[in-house]
């Protein structure tokens, strides 16, 4: 098959639209070259997220160990990059790798990564690996993937520096301690926005409505509050500190449901929020130890919007068996 008829194949089954076409022009590719395998990488946070093809797989990241200095090239240059001996970790390594970029105007957003009995790849192979460049257009699953990506990584080191800063108590340690649960409730306040792009809750009552839907959680609510009253900034921390006290409860509390109850004074706000989750047993030896462990990512972003806003939280056994979680806010009101 000529190389220009292997590229106007291509694109009929890539203007197609089907659900496998990454699959179907991956498998015609390599049929008229004779590879071994092929598979499309996609370019998701700065790191290659495997899309589709043959030769083994499902969905996921493309191990950092994996990275070397060929793909690198192939990220950054745009050429073509040959893997003579690819590391053991890699299937069928001990063939040749061809790596081959797709890019658009922003540049490389993926590569195609095939393996070959040869001695050499087919000459145009980037160019008809770029055909497939429609493939990794921006969609609802893409961003999905780009942000679990994001929340791997970024989420995992912020956390991970979080807990080692704890562990010191001089007084560089505790502003760095600071900065990082502030680092923590941006980043996560930002990924929440990634995968719901709905306008943010504007009432508190909103957000536990809200939220309770979107973890399956039933919810009690006692809210004697203002809106109103509460400072804007105040009230854009408590509608995330409800989203990540409600997601920490249903997903790693499996909580069925929580209680909620906010009250508003002169001095400030108060706002509890309890759930059912049993995973944590107040009758075992640091029970509130791992209670923190069990919010992860959500209980130091919860802190951190907490004490920038100068307030205070804490963590307790729940009288229905999961965690009280109670949030104090200094007065922050308008209008007063």
């Amino acid at each position: 098959m000529s190389g220009l008829r292997l590229e106007e194949e291509l694109r009929a089954i890539v203007a197609a639209g089907r659900s496998g076409a990454a699959l179907d022009a991956l498998t015609l590719l390599a049929d008229a070259h004779g590879l071994r395998s092929a598979a499309l990488w996609e370019l998701a946070v700065a790191r290659l997220v495997w899309r589709d093809g043959f030769g083994g797989g499902d969905q996921r990241p493309l191990p950092q160990a994996l990275w070397g200095p060929e793909l690198q090239r192939t990220v950054s240059e745009a050429t073509v990059s040959r893997v003579q001996r690819a590391p053991r970790a890699w299937s069928q390594g001990d063939r040749l790798h061809l790596v081959a970029p797709i890019q658009d105007e922003t540049g490389v957003t993926g590569v195609v990564i095939a393996t070959t009995g040869a001695d050499d790849g087919p000459e145009n192979l980037a160019a008809q690996c770029q055909v497939l460049a429609p493939l990794l257009r921006p969609s609802g699953e893409a961003q999905q993937r780009a942000v679990d990506a994001l929340e791997s990584d970024i989420g995992d080191v912020l956390l991970a520096a979080l807990e080692e800063v704890l562990t010191e108590t001089d007084p560089g340690s505790a502003r760095a301690a600071e900065a990082l649960r502030a680092a923590q409730a941006e980043f996560r306040a930002a990924t929440a926005a990634l995968r719901d792009p709905a306008p943010a809750a504007e009432t508190l009552g909103e957000a536990t409505v809200r939220y309770g839907d979107r973890y399956g959680l039933a919810v009690e609510r006692d809210l004697e509050v203002a809106d109103e009253r509460i400072a804007p900034e105040d009230l854009v921390a408590l509608v995330e500190i409800i989203r990540e006290a409600f997601e920490s409860a249903a997903v790693r509390g499996r909580a069925r449901t929580v209680r909620v109850s906010a009250r508003q004074s002169r001095s400030g706000i108060r706002l509890v929020i309890e759930d059912d989750g049993g995973d944590i047993s107040p009758d075992q030896p640091g029970h509130l130890e791992r209670s923190r462990l069990r919010g992860g990512h959500g209980h130091a972003a919860i802190e951190g919007h907490v004490r920038r806003r100068g307030g205070n939280v804490a963590i307790a056994p729940s009288e229905q068996g999961g965690l009280r979680l109670e949030v104090t806010l200094p007065s922050g009101r308008r209008g007063s």
